[in-house]
């Protein structure tokens, strides 16, 4: 869920189905936190399932592609979008929803490219209207660059903190056996 009406929604049907349910769920959890529409900017670094089903939904079968691939099958679903300009940043983009995008803010009304920093289908149909160049709007979290940077240094188990490390339970490396 992305916007507010979305959410109203499915909070409606919520208290139709269990008022507890609804109770405990807006005042004992943090909506903040896992709420789509409530939850301002990119969650890198914070994983949570319903945030990797929303995306794979929202991809679809792209979802097994390399982020280069998403980018194409973003340009070619985006193809059948009409775009309008509003100002030098802002457009409007027409498919099944009317959505506002700014390229300058690289922002959508729809909020998937605020969210996952790959570029909606609507900011890719006007962004294919006013430059070609898609990749540069794909948030740096996905370059190799940033993949290369990220895996540059080694990366240390951490114990558990409620077991601290055994050192005696050690895998001992032993030289290897030799014929004489």
């Amino acid at each position: 869920m992305y916007k507010s009406k979305e959410f109203d929604d499915a909070v409606s049907k919520l208290v139709a189905i269990s008022t507890d349910a609804h109770d405990w769920l807006l005042h004992k959890s943090d909506i903040d936190h896992w709420c789509n529409y409530l939850f301002k900017g990119m969650r890198w670094c914070e994983m949570y399932s319903n945030v990797v089903e929303s995306f794979n939904a929202w991809i679809k079968e792209a979802r097994h592609l390399l982020i280069l691939k998403k980018v194409k099958q973003m340009v070619e679903i985006s193809q059948f979008s009409r775009v309008g300009r509003s100002s030098d940043d802002n457009y409007e983009v027409v498919d099944e929803h009317n959505n506002a995008v700014n390229l300058r803010l690289r922002k959508c009304s729809c909020r998937r490219w605020d969210i996952h920093g790959l570029p909606c289908k609507h900011a890719t149909a006007m962004i294919m209207q006013t430059d070609t160049n898609v990749h540069y709007y794909v948030d740096q979290y996905f370059t190799a660059e940033s993949y290369h940077r990220a895996y540059a240094e080694p990366i240390y188990p951490i114990p558990d903190s409620e077991k601290p490390s055994d050192d005696a339970c050690q895998l001992r490396m032993r030289p290897p056996i030799a014929k004489k």
